[in-house]
This record gives C-alpha cells, structure tokens and sequence, in this order.
C-alpha cells in the first residue's frame, strides 16, 4: 500500500501538483488497503453486515466475487 501510494504520488507531482497528488495518493492507497483486506480475508460477510446499508454492499460485493458468504 505505501508502495502504491508512493509510485502515485511521484507520477502525478508532475502533472497535477504536490497537494493534489498528495490527496488522490491517500485515495488510491486507501482503495489498495480495502481491496487487499477483501482479498485476505480479514473482511467477512458478518462484518459487513454490521454496517448501515451493510447487506446491500455486502451482497453487491458477493456479486462481484469479491466477498464470500
């Protein structure tokens, strides 16, 4: 994640600024960080249930096969 940030942060100084490359670099990092816990599994269905609106992203994440039951 830090990795992903970083590489991002360095591409995007150039073309858009520090302070907005700082910004999506976090964005992107955080969305690297969510998906990496999908994969491992630290995320479960019953996690996400406990959300508001829980189940309706949690069973839009089981459509995308990124999620078990």
């Amino acid at each position: 994640m830090a990795l992903v940030a970083r590489l991002v942060h360095m591409g995007f100084t150039t073309v858009i600024g520090s302070r907005l490359s700082t910004i999506v670099a976090i964005i992107i990092a955080a969305v690297v960080y969510f998906i990496l816990l999908l994969t491992i599994g630290l995320l479960t269905y019953e996690d996400f249930k406990l959300l508001p609106n829980g189940d309706k992203i949690a069973n839009k994440l089981v459509r995308f096969k990124l999620l078990k039951r």
